[in-house]
């Protein structure tokens, strides 16, 4: 699923990928949306559901947080970089 928010995002790196009510999610990235240069959030909740490959519209995309890692080095900049 595709979430604009980072807000949410936030809120599921500190909850171990769940969103309060929701179920843990697999994979968490950031990524740029080369159809309007927005920087967008890819919420994967299953291994086998990664597709940020196969999109023309996907670019610079960054894992976040992963169900087996936690906050990658990345997601840890990308919070520091997000704090408000």
């Amino acid at each position: 699923m595709t979430i604009e928010s980072k807000d949410i995002i936030v809120e599921m790196m500190m909850n171990n990928g769940a969103y309060p009510g929701d179920s843990q999610a697999y994979s968490i990235y950031e990524y740029v949306n080369t159809g309007n240069f927005r920087k967008m959030f890819a919420v994967f909740m299953a291994v086998n559901h990664f597709d940020l490959d196969n999109s023309p519209y996907v670019g610079d995309y960054k894992l976040l947080w992963q169900v087996d890692l936690g906050i990658t080095p990345k997601g840890f900049e990308w919070l520091i970089d997000n704090q408000e």
